[in-house]
């Protein structure tokens, strides 16, 4: 038999239709909290009578507040999780989200490759720029920033510099200009530097470049190449007076045509030979008097040279070039 009588509705006012209704896991949790939520409301916000407080809430605050709010609440939760759940909001919040920060994160590596390629800390020095920036340190004279950055024994290097500097053989250049860069292989290249001092002294530098462990290009050693018979003579003559006759000797003219061998025998023989000649009376000063252009490749240059006992004399050095364009000393008269 159907039992007519009739339910009253739950606290709260949800109909008995909702009620009988199987809930999924959301609209449990929803359910949970709409309960809380009466159970607020209940409590009325306007001043209770005495009349009230004897006889309960009137039937009229228990009808509003009761059924009411509640339903005008939970339409406005069902409008919320209906919002947050379509797929257009889950695109926007989720899909669309990754593609934007994936899109982003390529961006930046590409910029990131464009600046490794063009600037220079992303790619290796040539040899010629090597070379351009120890120049540039030696004309400054910052000569330590110079075998720092591009030599490969900064010892040596240093003391090098330092021995020139001491016996007053250091090449003050002027000008430079980078004239050729030789690769030889894949780990050996030479650099030649054309240096102005003056008008008439002329030099090539010769560099000679290895490259380091790192795979960089450092200066190993260089070679000094005299362009003009005063600039050969001027740094054969401080040979003389810091007595470095082994240095002085290679700027001796010997026949190209001879074997490397015999060449080198000749130039250690003259270097011994002009050792014994000034031993006990060395040169102490010295001065370029004249340069006389004979042309044919030929130069007369006059020195007058000062011994140790204070004897003076002037010296006529014949110069000649030989095939590398350096000018030598093929004879001296007096």
């Amino acid at each position: 038999m159907v039992n007519n009588k009739h339910v009253p509705p739950p606290r709260g006012g949800v109909p008995p239709s909702r009620k009988k209704k199987e809930l999924t896991g959301r609209e449990k949790l929803h359910s949970l909290f709409l309960d809380k939520k009466e159970e607020e409301i209940v409590t009325p916000s306007s001043p209770v009578t005495n009349e009230e407080t004897a006889s309960g809430p009137s039937p009229s605050l228990k009808n509003e507040v009761v059924t009411k709010v509640p339903f005008e609440q939970e339409k406005k939760e069902d409008e919320m999780v209906s919002t947050v759940s379509s797929p257009a909001t889950k695109s926007i919040l989720g899909i669309d989200k990754r593609k934007v920060l994936i899109g982003a994160i390529c961006l930046a590596g590409v910029l990131l490759c464009i600046i490794l390629v063009t600037t220079p800390f992303g790619k290796s020095l040539s040899p010629k720029d090597v070379v351009d920036t120890y120049m540039k340190c030696y004309i400054d004279n910052n000569h330590k920033e110079g075998i720092t950055k591009c030599c490969l024994d900064e010892t040596s290097a240093e003391a090098a510099y330092t021995q020139a500097i001491n016996q007053d053989m250091l090449i003050n250049v002027t000008e430079y200009e980078i004239a050729k860069e030789d690769l030889q292989g894949d780990d050996n290249a030479v650099v030649d530097v054309k240096c102005k001092q003056n008008d008439d002294m002329d030099y090539v530098f010769k560099f000679f470049m290895v490259k380091n462990k790192n795979g960089d290009w450092k200066i190993k050693n260089s070679q000094a190449l005299f362009l003009s018979p005063k600039s050969a003579v001027d740094f054969a003559m401080k040979c003389l007076v810091i007595q470095d006759y082994a240095t002085y000797a290679q700027f001796l003219y010997v026949d190209e045509d001879k074997p490397e061998y015999e060449q080198t025998s000749e130039i250690n023989m003259a270097a011994n030979t002009t050792q014994k000649m000034y031993s006990e009376n060395p040169v102490t000063e010295y001065e370029i008097l004249n340069v006389d252009d004979q042309g044919d490749g030929k130069t007369v240059v006059e020195v007058k040279i000062k011994q140790k006992d204070g004897k003076e004399s002037i010296s006529k050095m014949n110069m000649v070039k030989n095939r590398n364009g350096e000018w030598k000393i093929k004879a001296s008269d007096g």
